[in-house]
């Protein structure tokens, strides 16, 4: 995917989810850095912009949510690093997960 499709894909995001107006965490970029460091992988520019522009949280309607992760919030490395081995599908039936998890490549 080329950079201005990624960024025309996140600004028709922000054209069906308005950001909020102070996104939670997301204005210390050294946690970009931190994280990369930590993870030693690497993350996409555009999930930098997605943390900036959403911060922490969960987009819900009627009472269903989604919750991405920030990548700028300060918790997130060791969040990432906690729950990694129990959202890898690596090696599982593919009849037993309907998804991959990025970056794992489709079969």
């Amino acid at each position: 995917m080329s950079p201005d499709q990624e960024s025309a894909e996140l600004k028709l995001l922000t054209e069906l989810v308005q950001p909020p107006s102070r996104p939670l965490r997301s204005s210390d970029e050294s946690n970009w850095e931190n994280l990369k460091a930590a993870i030693d992988f690497p993350f996409p520019d555009e999930f930098r912009e997605y943390g900036k522009l959403y911060g922490t949280g969960e987009i819900d309607s009627n009472g269903y949510g989604l919750r991405v992760a920030n990548p700028l919030d300060p918790a997130y490395p060791d969040w990432l690093t906690k729950n990694a081995s129990m959202m890898s599908t690596i090696d599982d039936q593919p009849e037993l997960r309907p998804t991959r998890f990025y970056p794992e490549e489709a079969t």
